[in-house]
């Protein structure tokens, strides 16, 4: 593969991260001098031409919405601090719809306009590692083990790949399993204690009822999409094969 430029895919929009970034490009500056200048202005003159020509300007690709409240603190208080922290760096911040993110990531990729820093889903990296457009940051950020370290290792083991890191978590979610008490206790079921014990009332709860309106004894909206858990594939995340085809075996069982 060329040489293409590759981006630092961060998912940490702090000043933090940032700071740990080599800038990739420079920002061109015409500058003039009035021939009335004096010596001392025209050195003055000469160095400020200097330092903006030693500019450097970060291109930041995310996918705040422009009214969100994340984008007001990235543009207004994050960005302002970095740039303040690090004189001679400017960040060009970049919003993108977040369906159009991934595709608008390949096609520059394609044509070598990549940007420099990229706020991307996690369950991208392993396409994006694979296509070589991803630098590892645990090569490239001098103090990658002081940042990292105040992050969750859970959300950090998703950007590793064959021993590096392709990412710095920004967030993390997590789902949570309710019950219908009323309906558990109408069928005389206990509350499953294990996931044996939940696969099982949960085929139990499923059929059809007196109405002949189906019901699902666990619902999982995905499914009506007909989703899958991905054996393989660069979508497929960094979950191990086992652990995929365990899943989809568990969740196949529950589905009515």
């Amino acid at each position: 593969m060329k040489n293409n430029k590759k981006i630092l895919a961060i998912v940490l929009t702090a000043a933090l991260s940032l700071g740990a970034l080599t800038g990739c490009g420079k920002s061109p500056v015409n500058s003039e001098s009035s021939s009335q200048d004096g010596p001392q202005n025209s050195t003055e003159s000469s160095e400020s031409a200097t330092q903006k020509q030693d500019e450097v300007t970060i291109n930041f690709w995310h996918h705040y919405s422009a009214q969100s409240a994340e984008n007001e603190t990235l543009m207004n208080v994050l960005i302002p601090e970095f740039e303040k922290e690090n004189p001679g760096i400017k960040v060009n911040a970049v919003s993108h719809e977040w369906a159009d993110l991934h595709d608008k990531i390949l096609i520059n990729a394609k044509a070598d306009t990549l940007p420099d820093v990229a706020r991307l889903d996690s369950a991208w990296i392993p396409e994006f590692q694979k296509m070589g457009i991803l630098l590892p940051l645990d090569e490239e950020m001098a103090d990658f083990d002081a940042v990292s370290g105040g992050l969750l290792d859970s959300a950090m083991s998703t950007a590793q790949i064959g021993g590096h890191f392709y990412g710095l978590a920004l967030n993390t979610n997590t789902k949570i399993l309710f019950y219908n008490q009323k309906a558990l206790e109408d069928a005389g079921l206990p509350v499953p204690a294990d996931m044996d014990e939940f696969v099982d009332t949960v085929k139990k709860l499923s059929g059809n009822n007196e109405n002949g309106q189906q019901v699902w004894g666990y619902n999982e909206p995905a499914w009506q999409a007909g989703t899958c858990v991905l054996l393989s594939g660069a979508a497929a995340g960094s979950l191990p094969i086992p652990a995929r085809r365990k899943l989809q075996a568990i969740l196949t069982a529950l589905k009515p």
